[in-house]
């Protein structure tokens, strides 16, 4: 079965975003990177050896992307959690997650070639499904779908900023809830609610809601 991969925070502010998760958690994002094309960028903390937290935003120094820019932020006023990634459990194939997916009735596209661009240069790449099911839909509930191939993505060269206790997703729509359900993630829990999610983390400053 699959396994978190990482949660998405989206901000208006990506800057005022940034200091925010390091007042909560008690450590500073590192950089991450820029989403050429997209016009994002980004900063990063780790969670554990398979598992980050990725803090996105508007990079300001690339020109305006032909296409919206990821997760809704062109509109969005504030900051929040807006989705959150999976990847494929050791032995197992992008295109096998895909599959269960496509079985619980969600729209997971092709599969697209990623890349995002490290200040020192280097440009790290990786598979995703990106279709209209996913990521953002649902409130962001349902999950996309990331491949790293044979490396093991950024999480083992992060900073920790603590432990995820509990990423809960809620939705009215018993199908829905069922569906989510199925995916059998560790430290998720489904529950009848506003379509939303929220994470509760054990960090060095105590318990942090993030939602």
């Amino acid at each position: 079965m699959p396994e978190i991969d990482h949660l998405v925070f989206a901000a208006e502010d990506l800057d005022a975003a940034v200091a925010d998760a390091k007042a909560r958690f008690g450590v500073e994002p590192v950089v991450g990177g820029r989403h050429e094309g997209f016009g994002t960028r980004n900063h990063l903390l780790g969670i554990d050896e398979t598992t980050y937290y990725e803090v996105i935003g508007v990079d300001e120094d690339q020109p305006e992307p032909a296409v919206d820019r990821p997760f809704g932020i062109d509109r969005m006023t504030g900051s929040r959690l807006v989705t959150f990634a999976i990847h494929p459990a050791p032995g197992e194939r992008l295109e096998e997650v895909g599959q269960m997916m496509v079985a619980a009735g969600i729209d997971v596209g092709d599969v697209a070639s990623m890349s995002r661009r490290t200040p020192t240069g280097e440009v790290l790449r990786w598979s995703q499904l990106r279709g209209s099911g996913t990521g953002f839909a649902g409130g962001g509930v349902v999950p996309f779908v990331i491949d790293w191939g044979s490396g093991p993505g950024p999480a083992p060269t992060l900073p920790s900023m603590g432990e995820l206790i509990e990423l809960e997703l809620r939705h009215p729509d018993e199908s829905v809830r069922a569906m989510l359900a199925s995916f059998s993630l560790p430290r998720v829990s489904v529950v009848r609610g506003p379509e939303g999610l929220s994470a509760t983390f054990s960090t060095s400053h105590g318990d942090v809601v993030i939602d």
